[in-house]
């Protein structure tokens, strides 16, 4: 409860008054309240109905025209795809006032527009001037009627071209013949370019958002699929997750999928409604052909797969923010997770297949590996450099360190309780990383476990000691020596080359490298032109590191940054 000051509610209704006299005779009056135009034309039909053979003019009333509670007014819901309006469109859209009087303009949550206080005796008039504005207008709110945040196409935070995707989904299903059919009528489409929720993804019956996952050592635009969100008042609910496709097998995964939960719709009574077998067989249906549409071909043999909708050139992070560097960073740790459980499934499938185990517990070290800057391409790389990064520096648990050498003495000709006893231990070292994972801070760094910790704090406490026996002299001296050697460092920056490597690798480089620097240290950093110098800057930036210079230096930039 908030005790408001009698002058501050006082100025409230002053500035109540004010607004009010300032809007009088501004905002035109519902139909409603002007005499001249209430009850006009309750009883009257539709004028001109349809003929047989005007099928869009018959789409228009079913779909788009909804009865005010104003009696012989109507509603006109026009479908604006993807929310955009050009200006040639709004200037022709206002226009409409001067033909049709007392006309209201609304706004909706669906990126779409409605035309209020029509008459009935007007809608035909109505839709032949719709008709020359708009190539596109009909079935508002279907399945038809995607909704989609702007994503890459301009945001810095999309990770996917989602307006892209919209397109190529409202054109497949333009041709799958679903007018009428209960999918269409019953279910909307939500997508979002990135796990944020602009484009309302988390309460859209079919739902998606972009992630990204490496595919032969490329990013590879994705979308996570959701099921069976809604907005209903206190009935409302969040969609489901049921799994991860690749972009380019979105729309033949959607319209599939509709065709055969409006099949299942079929076999039930006309009382059970979409919606509810969406509920409950959905998930079923969707997992079941999602295999159909996971697979992402080599890039020779379908380079499409390696770019977004609307692009023709490779899919890449460039020009996504700071945070959204971290997210795509995130969705490869996610995406060699994922194939490591993939890859102990098969290889429990297979009797313990060695091969498969080794390439489980590779794509696990690989996945954390990422956030250090490296990328391996071989089980030896992988388990050289893991154990630098995570075993040695008291991060991940020495129980699985002598791990390599276990599972190089498995072959075919081992016994299989031996071989089992491999799989046991690449499931638990599964475990263990996705453990690390979760333990993983905002800057990717990761706690040490509890015996290096103790080390590291009793080195610190006899530093502390040291520190405290020292006299006033040697306070001062020590001070002497740091200003020297920030100095020095001002005048000789460590250096950093990350020229050849990708993005967000080379973020994650810069990240690491810098923490084993002290603040106020100078560091260059070797960026190729294109993406990196375009990317990496402004992520560092965002750090609150300062740019002190930004120089081209033939086919490479120097960049030099105060940490």
């Amino acid at each position: 409860m908030f005790l408001i000051p009698d002058e501050v509610t006082r100025g409230i209704e002053d500035y109540r008054r004010a607004l009010g006299e300032y809007l009088d005779g501004r905002i035109p009056k519902a139909p409603a309240e002007k005499e001249e135009l209430s009850e006009v034309g309750i009883n009257s039909p539709f004028v001109d109905e349809p003929a047989d053979n005007d099928e869009r003019y018959r789409h228009f009333l079913t779909y788009n025209v909804k009865e005010q509670k104003q009696k012989g007014y109507m509603i006109v819901k026009v479908r604006i795809p993807g929310g955009d309006l050009s200006a040639d469109q709004a200037e022709a859209l206002a226009g409409l006032e001067e033909d049709f009087t007392g006309v209201e303009f609304r706004t909706t949550q669906n990126q779409n527009i409605c035309i209020c206080h029509i008459k009935r005796d007007e809608l035909r008039r109505l839709f032949n001037s719709l008709d020359k504005i708009f190539d596109y207008f009909l079935f508002p709110e279907t399945v038809l009627d995607t909704v989609a945040c702007k994503g890459a196409l301009t945001c810095n935070l999309g990770l996917c071209n989602s307006p892209g995707l919209a397109r190529a989904i409202e054109g497949e299903l333009s041709q799958a013949e679903l007018t009428g059919k209960e999918v269409f009528d019953g279910l909307d489409i939500k997508i979002n370019g990135c796990p944020n929720s602009c484009g309302q993804h988390p309460v859209g019956s079919i739902a998606l958002h972009g992630v990204v996952r490496r595919v032969e050592r490329k990013p590879v635009p994705f979308y996570k699929i959701f099921l069976g969100g809604r907005k209903r008042g206190e009935n409302s609910r969040l969609a489901e997750e049921v799994g991860v496709i690749p972009a380019r097998s979105v729309p033949l995964f959607i319209k599939d999928f509709l065709n055969k939960l409006e099949s299942a719709a079929s076999e039930e009574p006309p009382t059970v409604g979409v919606d509810q077998i969406l509920r409950e067989k959905g998930r079923v249906i969707a997992l079941d052909i999602l295999n159909d549409y996971s697979h992402v071909p080599p890039y020779r043999e379908a380079p499409e797969y390696y770019r977004d909708w609307g692009s023709t050139e490779d899919f890449s992070l460039e020009g996504v923010s700071k945070g959204e560097c971290g997210a795509g960073i995130i969705d490869m740790i996610e995406s060699d997770l994922t194939e490591a459980e993939i890859a102990l499934k098969e290889a429990e499938k297979e009797g313990f297949n060695a091969i498969l185990i080794r390439r489980s517990v590779f794509l696990a070290q690989r996945a954390l590996l990422v956030v250090r800057g490296c990328d391996p391409e071989t089980e030896e790389e992988a388990f050289r450099i893991f154990r630098k990064e995570f075993f040695d520096s008291g991060i991940a648990d020495p129980l699985y360190s002598w791990l390599e050498d276990h599972l190089n003495e498995i072959g075919e000709k081992i016994p299989h309780d031996i071989k089992e006893e491999a799989f046991s231990l690449g499931k638990a070292f599964l475990i263990h990383i996705k453990r690390l994972y979760k333990q993983m801070d905002s800057s990717f760094n990761f706690r040490r476990r509890m015996k290096t910790g103790k080390g590291l704090e009793r080195k610190n406490q006899s530093s502390r000691m040291l520190q405290d026996k020292r006299g006033e002299d040697e306070s001062v001296k020590s001070t002497e020596i740091q200003s020297r050697t920030n100095k020095k460092a001002f005048e000789q920056p460590r250096l950093l080359d990350l020229k050849g490597t990708p993005c967000p690798l080379n973020y994650a480089k810069a990240k690491v490298f810098i923490e084993t620097l002290n603040p106020g240290d100078l560091l260059e950093i070797l960026l190729d032109d294109g993406e990196p110098i375009r990317n990496v800057p402004r992520s560092l930036e965002n750090d609150g590191y300062n740019i002190l210079r930004k120089e081209k230096r033939g086919k490479y930039y120097s960049l030099l940054i105060k940490v």
